[in-house]
C-alpha cells in the first residue's frame, strides 16, 4: 500500500472514532449525578424569573403547548359573579390559580372535567368563544432547564447537538458567555504551543541522556541519570512547577530562594512567574501582514514575527519589535514548558536506555564493530535508528500526556489554555465546553498517532503500511 493511500484510509477511519467519542462523551455528561440548571442558579433557583399568561397558542415556553391554532376559549356564555366556567379545552390548566377571560382577571380553586370551579372575580359578562388564559410563574431553575434544552428527551437532545455540531455550531458557553467554538479557538493554541515546546525539550533531553546512559551502562552517569529519571517521573508536576517558580522566578522579596539575582544580577528572577505575556502588554489581535491570517493563529511564538511595523509602533517601547514580542512570549513559556518537558524526559530516558541496550547486543552491531567502524557511528547511525522505534511509539501518547499535564501547569502559571478552561467548565457543569474540549483533544490524539504510524515507515524500512 502506498503512503498516500494509507493516510487517506486512516483519515477515513477517524470519522467513526470521532462519532464514538461524541456519543460516549454526551452519554457520560448526562449520566453523572449533576444538574447543570441547578448549578447555574445556585441558591436562587426558587426565585421567579418570568411570568406570563398562557392561552395555548402563544408560543410561550415551559408548558406543553396545544396544537397550533387551538386556543383556550369559553365553552358557554358566562355572567357577572359566575362560580363555574366551562372551557372547550382544559389541557394543562392547573388545578387552581389565576387567569384572564378576555382582559378581565379571575381566580379558581378546582377543576371538574372541562369546568373550572370555585371561580371568583367575574365582573363582566363574556360570550362563548372568549379567549381564556392562565397565569404562569417560572422559577430560575425552570428557566435554566428550558434554555439548556434539558426538558427535551435525551435522544432529541443528542439529535439537536449532532445537527448543530455538523453545522459548525458547538453551542454556547454559560460560563464564558461566548460560543464554544470561540472559547476552544482561543484556548487550544495556548495548550498546543506549550505542549509542543515541552516535547521539543523532552525528546532531545530524554533521548540524549538515554543514549549516554546506555553507552555508559552501570557507570556513575548511568546511576545518576536513572535516579533523576525516576525522580522526574515520580514528583508531582504541580510541586515541580512551584519549585521552578521559587528558584528561577523570584527575587529578594521571597528571601534567598531565588538563584538568578545573585548569579546573573537580574531583578526578580530569570523568568516571569506567571502569565502568557507581560502585564503591561496587550498582545496584538490585528495588524498582521496581509498574507497572514487576519487575527493571527493563536501561536504567539509564530505570530510575533508577522506583526507589521505600524502595529508595533503602537505597542510599549519594550515590545516595539518582532524580536521583542517573540522574546516576551518565549520567556513566559520557558518555565511551564521546562516543567512539562523535564517531567516527560524521565520516562523517555528510561525507554531509550532500555531499547538501546537491547539493540547494542544484536549481531549486526557486533559486525559493524568488527568491520572497524567508529563507536560513534556504530551507536548513532546503526543502533539508534532501530532503538528509536519504541520511542516513536510513545510519541502519540506523549502528546496526550503533555496536554493532560497542562491542566495543572496552566493553573499554576495562569495560562488560559484548554486544561484550565476544562477545569472551570467542569466546576460549573458547562457541558458544551467540556464536550468541545474533549472532541478537540481526541482529534489531536488521533492525528498524532497517525503521524506516529507514518514515522514508523520512515525510521524502520522493515515496517510496511499494510
Amino acid at each position: 500500500m502506498k503512503l498516500h493511500e494509507f493516510v487517506v484510509r486512516r483519515l477515513l477511519l477517524l470519522i467513526p472514532v470521532m462519532v464514538g467519542v461524541t456519543v460516549l462523551t454526551f452519554s457520560i455528561s448526562h449520566l453523572i449525578p449533576a444538574d447543570a440548571a441547578a448549578a447555574q442558579c445556585g441558591d436562587k433557583c426558587g426565585i421567579v424569573a418570568d411570568t406570563y399568561y398562557e392561552n395555548g397558542a402563544s408560543g410561550e415556553p415551559y408548558t406543553e403547548q396545544l396544537d397550533e391554532g387551538e386556543l383556550y376559549t369559553l365553552g358557554e356564555d358566562i355572567s357577572v359573579g359566575a362560580a363555574n366556567v366551562t372551557l372547550t379545552v382544559i389541557t394543562n390548566f392547573p388545578e387552581s390559580g389565576e387567569g384572564l377571560i378576555g382582559n378581565d382577571s379571575f381566580t379558581w380553586s378546582g377543576r371538574n372535567g372541562l369546568t373550572l370551579t370555585g371561580v371568583n372575580g367575574i365582573s363582566n359578562n363574556a360570550p362563548e368563544g372568549t379567549e381564556v388564559s392562565y397565569f404562569v410563574r417560572v422559577t430560575a431553575y425552570e428557566a435554566n432547564r428550558e434554555r439548556l434544552g434539558m426538558n427535551d428527551p435525551l435522544i432529541k437532545q443528542f439529535e439537536i447537538y449532532v445537527t448543530h455540531l455538523s453545522e459548525g455550531d458547538w453551542g454556547n458557553s454559560e460560563t464564558y458567555h461566548r460560543p464554544v467554538v470561540d472559547v476552544v479557538k482561543d484556548a487550544a493554541p495556548i495548550t498546543l504551543e506549550m505542549s509542543f515546546f515541552a516535547l521539543f525539550i523532552a525528546y532531545p533531553l530524554g533521548i540524549t541522556l538515554g543514549i549516554i546512559a546506555a553507552v555508559r551502562q552501570d557507570r556513575m552517569f548511568d546511576h545518576v541519570s536513572r535516579f533523576f529519571a525516576i525522580a522526574f517521573v515520580s514528583l508531582p508536576i504541580f510541586w515541580f512547577a512551584m519549585v521552578l517558580q521559587l528558584f528561577f522566578a523570584t527575587g529578594a522579596e521571597m528571601g534567598s530562594s531565588g538563584i538568578c539575582d545573585p548569579l546573573f544580577g537580574t531583578d526578580g528572577g530569570c523568568f516571569p512567574i506567571y502569565g502568557r505575556h507581560d502585564p503591561s502588554l496587550t498582545y496584538p489581535v490585528d495588524g498582521f501582514a496581509s498574507y497572514y491570517p487576519a487575527g493571527g493563529t493563536g501561536f504567539h511564538l509564530v505570530d510575533s514575527w508577522f506583526v507589521t511595523d505600524g502595529k508595533l509602533a503602537t505597542l510599549p517601547t519594550e515590545f516595539g519589535s518582532n524580536w521583542l514580542l517573540f522574546k516576551d512570549t518565549l520567556m513566559h513559556l520557558a518555565l511551564p514548558c521546562a516543567c512539562l518537558g523535564i517531567a516527560s524526559s524521565g520516562s523517555l530516558l528510561r525507554y531509550m536506555r532500555a531499547s538501546l541496550l537491547e539493540v547494542l547486543h544484536e549481531d549486526y552491531v557486533r559486525t559493524a564493530r568488527a568491520k572497524g567502524l567508529s563507536e560513534f557511528r556504530v551507536v548513532i547511525v546503526h543502533a539508534c535508528r532501530n532503538a528509536l522505534v519504541p520511542i516513536v511509539t510513545i510519541l502519540g501518547f506523549s502528546i496526550g500526556g503533555a496536554i493532560g499535564g497542562a491542566v495543572l501547569t496552566e493553573t499554576i502559571f495562569a495560562f488560559n489554555g484548554m486544561g484550565r478552561v476544562a477545569v472551570k467548565s467542569i466546576q460549573y457543569l458547562d457541558f458544551p465546553v467540556i464536550m468541545g474540549v474533549t472532541l478537540i483533544t481526541a482529534a489531536i490524539f488521533l492525528l498524532s498517532n497517525l503521524i506516529v504510524d507514518i514515522m514508523y515507515a520512515i525510521i524502520d524500512p522493515r515496517v510496511r503500511l499494510e
